[in-house]
């Protein structure tokens, strides 16, 4: 119980703080074959490898965001072939 200069009260609170482990994000290529882990902070972004190639390929995209990363994540590299 608070009591000051106005009364007393009877309100409390509480306050929960919860701690996240950094997650890993693992960059793949298009054989999954490992290109990079990364530990990222929880609700950060990962800093993405530099674009991987392929022969008679040319890079796309990779298949899922690397911003505001909460869990350990496989981002795998997209291709278009050349023609």
């Amino acid at each position: 119980m608070a009591s000051g200069e106005g009364g007393d009260s009877s309100y409390s609170s509480t306050v929960s703080c919860t701690a996240h482990a950094p997650s890993k994000v693992t960059f793949v290529d298009w054989n999954d074959e490992e290109i990079q882990t990364v530990d990222v902070k929880y609700g950060e972004d990962a800093k993405s490898p530099e674009i991987p190639t392929r022969e008679g390929y040319t890079f796309s995209s990779w298949d899922s965001s690397y911003y505001n990363i909460t869990s350990d994540k496989t981002i795998k590299a997209t291709y278009k072939i050349l023609k």
